[in-house]
């Protein structure tokens, strides 16, 4: 006997909306999460543009192909009339975003300490955003979404479409740790403008941006431009 779609359990509050309101809809707001609001963000806050050549391709490829994952899992959801386990959608649901702040907030610290980051780095605006909200956000999205879909009776043709898209996803962030890339320029938050360049190469990241500037003077015009007075 099917269950009556008021009586289903439902997800977590604020994303049981969007996941309800099907495919497309969660297609785009993944799209605006990220990578969306990250390049809003580095050209608003950071004055740059995100470009494969220069930042991870996890985020600015490897999302797209999530934000696809995760659209493909709520149709396949909407299709089956399927409800979450009950352990997404009680209490033990908001597990999931707050594994994600921790696990933000442990990847700061970390990359702090061995350098991979400097201080204005970890605290960007980019940089805030990544760990505090698309973990979080996009980490309940995807898990309940993309697992709940995949262990359905749903179309086979849907299940390899999302298995595709998250090893694509899985490909970039492997390519991702042996390849770093800038990932957030340093912010002066007093200012709230990034630090005037040339940046010091005190950090990973840094160093690899200093070795990409000078094969792309085109795209870095403005490194050797004198600090505009405070």
């Amino acid at each position: 006997m099917e269950l009556d779609p008021a009586s289903r359990p439902g997800w977590l509050p604020g994303w049981d909306a969007l996941i309800t309101g099907g495919g497309w809809a969660v297609l785009l707001a993944s799209l605006i999460i990220t990578p969306g609001m990250p390049l809003l963000l580095a050209a608003l806050t950071e004055h740059r543009m995100l470009r494969p050549s220069r930042d991870f391709l996890s985020l600015v490829l490897g999302d797209l192909a999530l934000a696809v994952a995760a659209g493909t899992a709520t149709a396949v959801i909407d299709q089956e009339q399927l409800s979450p386990p009950l352990w997404l959608s009680g209490p033990t649901g908001w597990l999931i975003p707050a594994a994600g702040l921790v696990f933000g907030l442990h990847q700061v610290r970390t990359e702090l300490k061995t350098l991979f980051y400097i201080r204005e780095q970890a605290w960007a605006p980019t940089k805030i955003y990544h760990q505090f909200v698309i973990y979080p956000v996009h980490g309940y999205l995807l898990t309940s979404t993309v697992p709940t879909a995949l262990a359905s009776a749903g179309p086979p043709a849907s299940k390899l479409v999302i298995t595709a898209a998250v090893s694509l996803w899985g490909a970039a962030l492997i390519y991702d740790t042996r390849h770093p890339k800038l990932g957030h320029a340093p912010f002066d938050w007093s200012r709230f403008k990034p630090l005037p360049q040339p940046w010091p190469a005190t950090s990973t990241t840094l160093r690899v941006d200093v070795a990409w500037q000078k094969n792309h003077p085109r795209h870095s015009r403005s490194r050797n431009r004198p600090a505009t007075p405070a």
